[in-house]
């Protein structure tokens, strides 16, 4: 074989390779794309080529006017999330004077969510600057089963739940999701990773804002 001919196979592999890698992230992007009013700028994922961030959020935290932290949100689904289910992902940093102490907080939330948003499966990490906790769930149909573990403790919890509950972090995409309805009243099962509970949060559509 020539070295012409050695140097032309090169060149058009050199084509090929980034024309089939281009080819599959297109097919992959508009596989998730433009399917969901809960997506903002999606964009697949740099460690999985099978997830898509469909959505980011930053919010900044404030205490009486005064900012204490920052939150990121990241809600994410692919090919690997079972029913066309999803994942959302919530970091928050807050800085707060407590009894004359300066104090960093930081709080980690990753849920596993159906469908509508419900959850199947969260993990929770609290850690105020001493003694972290973390809080491991599983939910069933009638059963809340929570495992939780300490600097000095680790002990297992369950509650019975009669439906599955959802994040305080999905409350508000519950409502996006279903395009804010004017008159519809919703009650819905929220669990609290903070206090280990499940509350029921009451919101009602009163109508748009002017402004």
């Amino acid at each position: 074989m020539s070295l012409k001919k050695i140097k032309y196979r090169g060149i058009i592999l050199s084509l090929i390779i980034p024309i089939i890698w281009i080819g599959l992230i297109y097919i992959l992007y508009g596989r998730y794309a433009s399917r969901s009013v809960l997506e903002i700028d999606p964009q697949i994922s740099l460690t999985n080529s099978n997830e898509i961030i469909i959505r980011q959020e930053w919010r900044g935290l404030y205490l009486n006017g005064e900012k204490i932290g920052y939150s990121h949100t990241i809600l994410k689904t692919g090919a690997g999330y079972r029913q066309g289910g999803y994942e959302i992902n919530n970091e928050a940093y807050l800085t707060l004077n407590l009894a004359s102490t300066r104090q960093q907080i930081s709080i980690k939330d990753q849920s596993m969510l159906n469908s509508d948003l419900r959850i199947r499966a969260f993990q929770f990490a609290i850690d105020p600057g001493n003694n972290p906790i973390t809080v491991i769930g599983t939910l069933g149909q009638k059963l809340l089963r929570l495992h939780i573990k300490g600097a000095d403790s680790d002990n297992v919890q369950s509650i019975p739940i009669t439906e599955l509950p959802v994040s305080p972090e999905v409350v508000n995409l519950i409502l996006l999701k279903d395009k804010f309805p004017i008159g519809k009243k919703y009650q819905l099962p929220v669990f609290d990773p903070n206090t280990m509970n499940i509350g029921h949060l009451e919101v009602e559509i009163l109508g748009k804002d002017s402004d």
